[in-house]
């Protein structure tokens, strides 16, 4: 398994941070806890309920289009967990799953409500791009938004990162 390496994301963290406008793309609004998701960068993506839901009640949404998969989960999160704590939570969990080391990924901070952590996995013939937005509703539950894609070309993870310029998790 082969990651990014932080400098080449680096290179593009500065887009994040940017104040000018973006139109929007990807846009979702959920209830329970109420939620408002948008990442302009991305294509608006048709969302429907998790199909694994039913066994596992965190998973609440999911879509894809012809290049991307979206999904939502809504983990319990401790009393009064912030922002900043489901992301570190979150992105220790998902680094220990790819068996990633703190040099190959990066926990990003888009705005006081909303993280993004990136990675890779390559396989035979394709890699897999994994993105992960985080965040924290009514300090009841964490918020995490799973973006991946499939792909033979590595300036795909530069093109994605890029894509959460402006991206926002906003709870109501």
């Amino acid at each position: 398994m082969r990651t990014i390496t932080i400098g080449a994301v680096f290179a593009f963290a500065v887009l994040l941070h940017s104040d000018s406008a973006f139109a929007e793309g990807f846009a979702f609004e959920m209830e329970n806890p109420r939620v408002r998701i948008t990442i302009p960068g991305l294509p608006a993506i048709k969302m429907k309920p998790h199909s694994m839901r039913k066994f596992k009640p965190h998973l609440r949404f999911e879509g894809s289009s012809t290049q991307y998969n979206i999904s939502i989960m809504t983990p319990t999160a401790d009393a009064g967990m912030t922002p900043m704590e489901c992301a570190s939570s979150r992105a220790s969990s998902y680094a220990s799953i790819h068996g990633l080391s703190e040099s190959q990924f990066k926990v990003f901070k888009l705005n006081d409500n909303t993280f993004l952590m990136m990675c890779r996995s390559d396989f035979k013939v394709m890699k897999q791009i994994n993105a992960y937005l985080f965040s924290a509703c009514g300090g009841t539950h964490c918020i995490d938004v799973h973006i991946s894609m499939m792909t033979n070309l590595d300036s795909d993870m530069d093109k994605l990162f890029s894509s959460f310029k402006g991206a926002n998790i906003h709870c109501y």
